[in-house]
């Protein structure tokens, strides 16, 4: 999977992820009332956009992967994995004490140090979509354990099997046992996990390579076949509406974009589009939040302003647009602030080698 493939899909991520959360109407997210539509058609589409987390997730154990491979050492990857730690955290308080604290005390509301410390740590405080930083970070903290286990000598068939099969058989049978839904939070986590792990695996034993190979000798490697089967998956999930079938429904979906990005030309306005929203895609998650924040819409009524297109799509993609903005800001302020780090990494270095 290219570099290119790999950012796009991540803009393709976060458009669906805007759907899961305007238009799935079992979503905690949705805390003020629901626009009008046809709820049924509008929550399939939207639960089955949840398929969003899985794609960020199979994406952060496919470049982790990768990026740990290109380091020599222990202290070489652990150093990678603090800093890559460190930085998210940073660029995520940064969004928090910007946008989520200065709102939060404009509607009046009283200072919490709890719920500060709740929200900095990816607890829902402030922001309702701060879990993933949290899990996240234990991505960053396991990979190097699963990179480790999931041995190059290993046959490949083998680790795809470790990867999707445990996990699958647990979330299943647990599921049948647990039938007041007791863990089912962490059934929800496991099976991003499974997408992690699938992400790993894929890079590890090079697996969209063997299996464009095998499709290719059954004359299946065409884009319309991994469309029917990508359709199928994502209409699959929303009529089972169980998060086990992301991670299996993803894999066309993964094959698709490849085959899109990596072996044909396509317009450049479509990889303009889906790149740049790849690389906003961090500040995006978080700022999308604040269409669903009760004590944002208290002082700016912005679900009903989005909300007057009264289509749920349109407005998803509305809801988009606007967050596009303040993500450019971010993107270009973190972006300087890395820019100037290094500068100073290379002058201190030049005058490190100037001779005495």
């Amino acid at each position: 999977m290219s570099r290119k493939a790999s950012l796009t899909f991540k803009g393709l991520a976060i458009v669906f992820m805007l759907l899961t959360h305007f238009l799935d109407y079992r979503q905690p997210t949705n805390l003020l009332t629901p626009f009008i539509g046809s709820r049924n058609f509008d929550s399939y589409i939207g639960y089955s956009a949840g398929i969003c987390v899985a794609m960020f997730a199979f994406i952060n154990g496919y470049g982790l992967t990768a990026a740990l491979e290109k380091r020599a050492g222990f202290f070489q990857k652990a150093a990678y994995i603090l800093i890559k730690a460190i930085v998210f955290l940073l660029e995520y308080w940064v969004i928090v004490f910007s946008l989520f604290l200065p709102f939060y005390l404009t509607a009046g509301l009283p200072f919490d140090w709890q719920l500060l410390l709740r929200t900095l740590v990816g607890y829902n405080g402030l922001c309702a979509f701060a879990w993933y930083v949290w899990f996240f970070l234990i991505i960053l903290l396991t990979i190097p354990f699963f990179s480790a286990l999931f041995s190059k000598k290993m046959p490949w068939w083998l680790g795809l099997v470790l990867a999707y099969i445990p996990i699958t058989l647990f979330v299943v049978i647990s599921s049948l046992v647990d039938k007041n839904d007791q863990i089912e939070w962490l059934r929800g986590y496991l099976c991003h996990a499974i997408s992690v792990l699938g992400g790993l695996v894929f890079y590890r034993f090079d697996l969209f390579a063997k299996g464009r190979e095998l499709l290719s000798k059954a004359g299946l490697n065409h884009w319309w076949f991994y469309l029917v089967l990508s359709l199928l998956g994502l209409v699959t999930a929303g009529i089972l509406r169980k998060g086990i079938v992301f991670p299996f429904a993803l894999l066309p979906l993964l094959f698709l974009w490849t085959n899109l990005f990596d072996e044909h030309d396509l317009p450049k306005s479509v990889v303009f589009a889906f790149g740049w929203l790849g690389k906003l895609s961090m500040p995006i998650w978080f700022i999308h939040c604040l269409f669903f924040t009760q004590y944002v819409n208290q002082i700016i009524p912005i679900f009903d302003f989005v909300s007057v297109l009264r289509i749920g799509i349109a407005i998803a993609l509305f809801a988009l647009i606007l967050s596009i903005p303040a993500a450019l800001v971010y993107y270009w302020i973190f972006m300087g602030a890395k820019k100037g780090i290094n500068a100073l990494k290379s002058k201190a270095a030049s005058t490190e080698d100037k001779p005495n």
